[in-house]
């Protein structure tokens, strides 16, 4: 299997009132082709500082990070910048992720018209994604604020999509919606993973959503990975307490 991602003894320091604490302390992991990983803890688990790490959003204090064999642990803006075509985020709160002064359309284009496209083919392809991830084309025409929050974030993965990346980093993309819509883009999700072999980085406190979605899971607990394993096997037979507490109050 083609491996996507690596990281390797992952460690990030931050200096508080002159003491320096570990947000992140070696953390080792790899991610294949068409695979998702589940990165599950409580808020302060480190979970945010290793994907600014992983995302180039902050640098490491120690470690290295490998993306698609090419190492990225002191890249600058302009190498990480040649990576988004390959690595997109989808965030917790899509309405806040679009300009809300400008359509939908508009911003699932942007990437399109940045690529030199012409205005029809933009228009062509924006349909196109938005039919991919269960919306109709007259999506395009209207406004964040004029949707549902799950309409929202279909519109943002299509949006994701548009580069037509490898791997597709979901940090808690579906917290901030209710449990029917959740489903709903776990399975479309799920449908883009086995149609396109995406791989995925599926951030969330959430248990019970990394089990209906994830291959593998690590579990985080102050800034370390106490427990990974496939997600059937450390959910069915946790071997940390921390995780069987997270187990406990979600399932």
């Amino acid at each position: 299997m083609e491996k996507i991602l690596k990281a390797e003894g992952l460690t990030r320091a931050f200096e508080n009132k002159g003491e320096r604490f570990l947000a992140v302390r070696d953390v080792s992991f790899s991610l294949y082709r068409g695979e998702a990983i589940g990165i599950v803890g409580e808020s302060g688990s480190g979970k945010s500082t290793l994907v600014r790490m992983l995302t180039g959003l902050l640098a490491p204090t120690k470690g290295k990070i490998e993306f698609l064999s090419r190492d990225l642990t002191h890249a600058g803006s302009k190498e990480w910048r040649k990576c988004y075509r390959e690595m997109q985020l989808v965030f917790q709160l899509p309405k806040e992720s679009f300009d809300s002064g400008k359509t939908l359309g508009s911003g699932i284009g942007e990437s399109l018209r940045n690529s030199g496209l012409k205005r029809k083919e933009v228009r062509e392809k924006v349909a196109e994604l938005l039919s991919t991830c269960g919306l109709t084309p007259n999506f395009a025409e209207r406004y964040p604020g004029e949707v549902s929050g799950g309409e929202c974030q279909r519109a943002a993965i299509a949006r994701a999509l548009a580069v037509e990346p490898s791997l597709l980093i979901c940090d808690e993309a579906t917290s901030a919606l209710d449990v029917t819509v959740q489903k709903q883009i776990l399975e479309l999700l799920l449908r883009l993973k086995n149609e396109k072999k995406l791989s995925f980085l599926f951030i969330s406190h959430d248990l019970a959503l990394v089990q209906d979605f994830c291959d593998r899971v690590l579990v985080m607990y102050q800034g370390e990975i106490v427990e990974e394993g496939k997600t059937e096997d450390v959910i069915s037979r946790p071997k940390e307490a921390y995780t069987r507490q997270l187990i406990d109050s979600v399932l």
